[in-house]
């Protein structure tokens, strides 16, 4: 099969990226508020929000060192970020534009940290028109097999957009119809609880050759920021402002010819709020918003996390805790399942996205 040349570059940057500074340990687990409020008594509120039942989840354990850390996150955000120009001398983006995810429905990594592997396989099915059709499963069991024989990510316990991606494209997919045949992990289905180390499982390459369906005919990525790039940023300030520009136009190209799908990585401060939500849009801490108190710690506690972004609205307003507004949001699909966020859908600030975004990828069909 063929590897195209943004495969290959991203393929050699994310290595050399994983090399200076990322590594992966066990996921970490938080406790995050669903959109099930808790009965009866329970059902009292905190800091005028109600008390909500909770669920587990895993963020990307990434292993940052104090260096990278302090390059990624030593600058002062302006306050004038969030409302980053959005038109330019030659084009006038709209203040609105949804892309949505063309009836893929909302996917739950469960209990692994797999969520680069499910907001970019939910992405690719996106752009398929097919539903539920890319096999994460699979995918992960062929992951775990390129880590026995070499030195891949399985994806179980984290991995990057684009090491994914590649994955994807060099190798196909195994749709969800031939996973019902337990081809992948001995599994009918991927696991909503943790079973043990799904990692040993693995589907050897040939196997995974004789069930796969080959993607590139019909669809191909590239990368928008990758980690080195997000590192070498001199100009933090100007260059957040290019790539909010970047991911927004593409957003507005996209809402209009349904060409191309966005998936991003960010960093998520663990000991604020539910894992930096601090807002509300729709429902309590379905919003992450660079409120003061994070903007101000330069040394947090952090967990990566992967999405899709599905739209902006430069006139959506959230509301921190504290009463703040902050107005320009990113519209988002998590993988977390219909009971956490607003059913399913997440919401984040443009100064929010500049600050602890560390990747973003475009996904789009081969004849675009």
């Amino acid at each position: 099969m063929l590897i195209s040349k943004h495969n290959l570059l991203a393929l050699v940057l994310c290595y050399s990226s994983t090399a200076l500074a990322l590594e992966f340990a066990t996921p970490i687990s938080v406790a995050l508020p669903t959109n099930q409020t808790m009965p009866g008594k329970l059902a009292t509120t905190l800091n005028n929000w109600p008390v909500q039942q909770l669920k587990y989840v895993k963020l990307l354990n990434l292993q940052l060192n104090t260096a990278t850390k302090h390059r990624l996150l030593n600058w002062s955000a302006s306050q004038h970020i969030a409302n980053a120009p959005i038109t330019s001398s030659n084009n006038t983006l709209p203040s609105r534009a949804i892309v949505g995810m063309n009836n893929v429905p909302v996917l739950d990594q469960g209990a692994y940290g797999t969520c680069t592997t499910f907001a970019n396989s939910a992405a690719v099915d996106a752009l398929l028109n097919k539903g539920d059709y890319l096999s994460q499963l699979c995918h992960l069991s062929l992951g775990s097999y390129l880590a026995k024989y070499g030195y891949w990510p399985s994806g179980w316990q984290g991995s990057t957009g684009a090491i994914t991606l590649t994955q994807i494209f060099a190798f196909g997919i195994i749709n969800t119809k031939q996973q019902q045949h337990k081809i992948c992990a001995n599994l009918a289905n991927y696991p909503s609880t943790d079973i043990g180390d799904l990692a040993k499982q693995v589907i050897t390459l040939a196997n995974f050759r004789k069930y796969s369906e080959n993607l590139n005919p019909y669809c191909t990525w590239l990368p928008l920021l990758d980690f080195n790039q997000r590192l070498s940023w001199q100009n933090p300030s100007n260059n957040a402002a290019n790539l909010l520009w970047t991911v927004k136009t593409a957003l507005a190209l996209a809402a209009k010819t349904h060409n191309s799908v966005i998936t991003f990585g960010i960093l998520l401060p663990l000991d604020y709020c539910p894992i930096g939500a601090c807002g509300q849009y729709h429902v309590p801490a379905d919003t992450w918003l660079l409120t003061k108190a994070i903007a101000a710690d330069h040394n947090p506690n952090l967990g990566g996390h992967e999405m899709i972004i599905t739209g902006y609205d430069d006139n959506a307003v959230a509301i921190a805790q504290d009463g703040s507004k902050h107005q320009g949001l990113f519209i988002l699909r998590n993988s977390w399942g219909n009971t956490a966020g607003d059913h399913g859908d997440y919401y984040m600030s443009y100064e929010f996205f500049q600050y602890f975004v560390f990747e973003v990828q475009k996904i789009l069909l081969s004849n675009n």
